[in-house]
């Protein structure tokens, strides 16, 4: 299966990372294992915003748009996801993810290398973390 999902800081970040063509039954499992994660995090980190990094440099091609939709519906419902970044160069996956991002009203942050992600994920971090102490 050309995808793998895991912690890139436990309960705070997910990292996706999909090569080759994924199919519609691999697509089901993206969303499954996303739902998985964001489970986790609201189990372990109540109260805490989950990031997700997609990182798709090796990443071929995705099923059609109405399809990925179908497949972001389940991960919609959490409340504590918020944005997703993006790496990638590829223009036409880039653009599927960002129509899609812009119907399901998901946060979409995309990146060309891996590097300037990581930057925007720690950042991002922060000011979550700085807003979720400023609050209490």
């Amino acid at each position: 299966m050309p995808l793998s999902v895991d912690w890139y800081i436990p309960y705070r970040v997910a990292e996706a990372r999909l090569w080759g063509v994924l199919s519609v039954e691999e697509m089901q499992h993206y969303a499954d294992e996303c739902v998985r994660v964001l489970t986790e995090s609201e189990t372990h980190a109540p109260g805490k915003r989950t990031y997700m990094i997609m990182d798709a440099l090796e990443l071929e091609s995705i099923p059609p748009v109405y399809l990925m939709l179908k497949q972001a519906l389940p991960v919609l419902r959490f409340k504590s996801r918020d944005a997703m970044f993006l790496i990638t160069r590829n223009q036409a996956i880039r653009n599927i993810l960002e129509l899609t991002a812009h119907v399901t009203k998901f946060k979409l942050h995309t990146f060309a290398t891996r590097e300037e992600a990581l930057r925007a994920v720690d950042d991002a971090l922060r000011r979550s973390d700085l807003a979720h102490i400023t609050t209490q």
